[in-house]
């Protein structure tokens, strides 16, 4: 990262150091929000899960069911 031409002043110690403060939190505001959305895409993720083994559950006798109609028209 380039250098930062400013002049030696304790008004801009004190400034850059509260800049430095506020970009600190903003990281830990971000940190927080991408663990949110990671947890909420698991969530997500597992509830996609379940709901497609229940449709599965479901159809898996309807598909036998075709196949034993398709044996049976063959004959």
């Amino acid at each position: 990262m380039p250098p930062i031409n400013i002049a030696p002043t304790r008004s801009n110690l004190i400034r850059v150091k509260k800049d430095l403060q506020f970009a600190h939190e903003g990281n830990q505001i971000l940190d927080w929000k991408r663990e949110v959305s990671t947890t909420d895409l698991v969530r997500v993720a597992h509830e996609a899960e379940v709901l497609q083994q229940a449709v599965w559950k479901r159809l898996l006798p309807a598909y036998r069911g075709f196949g034993k109609g398709a044996i049976n028209d063959g004959k």
